[in-house]
């Protein structure tokens, strides 16, 4: 147990020298908080993994999304411990993007360009995304709270254009759910 942890402290002392190095600014007196990283991509994975009973299509897309999520974060968290210059658009971003794609496009049934838009929009937002977060807004966030944020804004995207496409056509929800009613066609 303790060389896990000595592993998990000099990878983050490395990310945290090299988010320093891209003028990315952490917040202050904390440590990364690597670990709240693969926090929402997990909790979307496992939900999808024990939804049996009631399966939706909205269900299927988190989940898929949740697996694109943990793949791009390894990815994030692997580019800024290997690279000082992570601030830019790296070519290692581009597998979770095209791996979420596929999987958009083979196990959702979704067309090619829905797969691809949405493959891309998970990809880029959870890992070019999360560095230029906290580059506008310096100082604000550790490394995991960034991309808890991100994970939760990609997944309410996500969630909100497939629930607009499947309902646009039936009558008005239950007026004291929130959530939808929001999203709803009056």
């Amino acid at each position: 147990m303790e060389i896990i942890t000595m592993t998990y402290y000099t990878v983050e002392l490395k990310i945290l020298q090299n988010l320093e190095k891209s003028n990315i600014i952490h917040r202050s007196k904390s440590n990364s908080g690597l670990w709240l990283g693969l926090l929402m991509g997990t909790c979307a994975l496992i939900t999808f993994m024990k939804e049996d009973s009631s399966y939706s299509e909205i269900c299927l897309l988190t989940g898929l999304t949740g697996l694109g999520l943990i793949m791009s974060c390894i990815c994030l968290i692997l580019q800024l411990y290997i690279d000082t210059s992570s601030k830019d658009f790296q070519l290692l971003y581009f597998l979770p993007a095209s791996i979420t794609s596929m999987l958009y496009l083979l196990w959702a049934n979704k067309d090619l360009l829905v797969s691809v838009i949405w493959g891309l929009g998970v990809g880029t937002l959870s890992t070019w995304g999360v560095l230029q977060l906290m580059t506008y807004l310096p100082g604000c966030f550790t490394l995991g709270e960034c991309i808890v944020v991100m994970h939760g804004v990609i997944l309410f995207l996500l969630s909100s254009g497939a629930n607009l496409s499947l309902r646009y056509h039936l009558p008005p929800l239950h007026d004291d759910d929130i959530v939808t009613t929001i999203l709803q066609k009056h």
